[in-house]
């Protein structure tokens, strides 16, 4: 994929408002049924819902007079579409940035364009990113350099971050650029980072569609005169892109890190999104111990991470040790606990190693790796530190597993307040 001029990106914006490629729009018209299915990774509820929506099976001419039918069967559902039905899309700037293929008569999207909305914030747009893996249960290999889309993880990264207004935020780990959307409605200035320079131009583009605003690190970036606050973007691993000196801070940090434990391999092998070639939990580590030296005073972190359990030691005290001496408050709730076989699985099935021949060496590797380390569990959770300037930092764990009213983030900031108060 190559990134859109600014025009083109103008009119593919156009083209999605005309059409009703909009959030509403979609969940109306692939129906409730239709949505839950997309849940599930299954298009044929939502298939079926187009069906009956537009008679599909009439002809070229029919599909043509739907075009938003035809635009979530491009991307949503990754079927392949007449061009004829693609007529009030800009196709010659989406052929040549890679973004749609065409092929005699039909046309497959590339990537993933869909349309995103938050109630919480009004914060919305299109999000660009990969197709997502397992679609219909047609397993294939995760490329190494695929860029996720909104996830789970990320919604609920989204969902637990203060939105009180800030003068600076830093996305750490920006991905499809789903925060930065996210923390231009709430921040005077946004700086996303990514190591993977493929995250880099989705988010881009992400946020150009959104009208988020962006710019590159030397202000001539192609979406540089998008509207909103800027957020500029910065390719590198955790803080090297603003060490300094002297080293930028930040009023909130957030990220959603790739954070998974896998068994070291060569970097081509691995799957950016998810694995950084550090040992265990390192990374997440590195991230939470490198924060202090980037909040500016008063600034918070938001994390969103997995974490090892070894053997009989406490998690609480492992963590603890990550932020000794830094003078930062640490409030910690595990949301979910994972033994090392669950776990293991989880993400063999997310690299769609699912009926591979490798999976059963891969899986034997993995617990051989988790058995050197010793690691007996994993538990995911939200991490949240806060420069508050106290002597004795307050440092507070808990387990949730349960269910919790969303978003969130006004009652991550109401325990700072109590903590203050306090």
């Amino acid at each position: 994929m190559s990134l859109l001029s600014i025009d083109a990106v103008d009119r593919l914006r156009d083209a999605f408002r005309s059409i009703g490629y909009l959030t509403d729009p979609v969940l109306e018209a692939i129906g409730e049924q239709g949505q839950r299915g997309l849940g599930r990774n299954t298009t044929v509820a939502a298939s079926c819902a187009l069906d009956a929506r537009e008679n599909w099976g009439k002809g070229i001419a029919e599909a043509a007079q739907d075009p938003l039918s035809a635009a979530i069967r491009l991307w949503l559902l990754r079927q392949p579409v007449p061009v004829a039905a693609l007529s009030a899309l800009p196709m010659e700037d989406l052929v040549a940035a890679g973004i749609v293929a065409v092929d005699g008569d039909l046309a497959l999207g590339e990537v993933d364009i869909r349309p995103y909305g938050s109630p919480d914030d009004g914060a919305d747009g299109w999000v660009v990113s990969d197709p997502t893996p397992g679609l219909d249960r047609v397993i294939t290999r995760t490329r190494p350099d695929y860029v996720l889309g909104v996830s789970p993880a990320s919604t609920s990264l989204a969902q637990m971050t203060s939105r009180r207004r800030v003068g600076s935020a830093l996305d750490l780990g920006c991905g499809c650029g789903v925060q930065s959307l996210h923390l231009a409605r709430h921040a005077g200035r946004v700086i996303a980072t990514d190591v993977n320079p493929r995250a880099l131009e989705m988010a881009e583009l992400t946020l150009a569609l959104s009208e988020a605003g962006t710019a590159d690190s030397s202000d001539d970036g192609p979406a540089a005169a998008s509207a909103g606050h800027p957020v500029e973007l910065r390719q590198g691993s955790l803080f090297e892109p603003f060490c300094g000196p002297p080293a930028e801070r930040f009023d909130l940090i957030v990220s959603n890190p790739p954070y998974v434990m896998s068994p070291p391999r060569p970097a081509a092998e691995r799957l950016t999104y998810r694995e950084a070639g550090f040992e265990g939990d390192g990374l997440v580590e590195a991230v939470v111990r490198g924060v202090p030296d980037h909040l500016a005073e008063g600034g918070t972190a938001q994390i969103l991470a997995n974490w090892a359990v070894l053997g009989d030691q406490p998690w609480q005290e492992r963590l603890a040790g990550w932020v000794a001496g830094r003078g930062c408050d640490l409030w910690v709730v595990e949301r979910e606990s994972l033994d090392v076989h669950e776990y293991i699985e989880t993400w063999l099935t997310d690299a769609g190693l699912d009926g591979s021949p490798c999976w059963h060496d891969r899986y034997t590797e993995w617990l051989g790796y988790f058995a050197r380390l010793g690691i007996t569990g994993v538990s995911m959770g939200w991490l949240t530190l806060t420069d508050a300037g106290r002597s004795q930092p307050d440092l507070s764990f808990e387990s949730w597993p349960w269910a919790i009213q969303q978003p969130v983030g006004p009652a991550i900031g109401q325990h700072r307040e109590g903590v203050d108060d306090a």
